[in-house]
């Protein structure tokens, strides 16, 4: 029983990875928060685009600062909001 729930754990945690890379082509926290981020698109940062400036970039800036873990937690705060949760 208990090896099967370590493998339903890390099966789960395997799924959590892949479906990560498949949606933003990455798996590095603060890179995967910087697309998020971009996707998101609440900034309206329209006039950065029409300019040719790249928003992802500049998210990367922002989010580079700081720690894996603090950029983990950011995520899941954007994505618990796009829930509503």
């Amino acid at each position: 029983m208990f090896r099967g729930l370590i493998s339903s754990v890390a099966l789960i945690a395997v799924a959590g990875v892949a479906a990560t890379f498949y949606v933003y082509g990455e798996v590095e926290p603060c890179k995967v928060l910087a697309k998020e981020y971009e996707m998101r698109g609440e900034d309206g940062n329209g006039i950065l685009e029409a300019l040719g400036i790249s928003t992802e970039k500049l998210y990367r800036l922002e989010t580079s600062q700081y720690s894996s873990g603090e950029c983990t937690e950011m995520l899941f705060t954007s994505w618990r909001q796009r829930l509503n949760i």
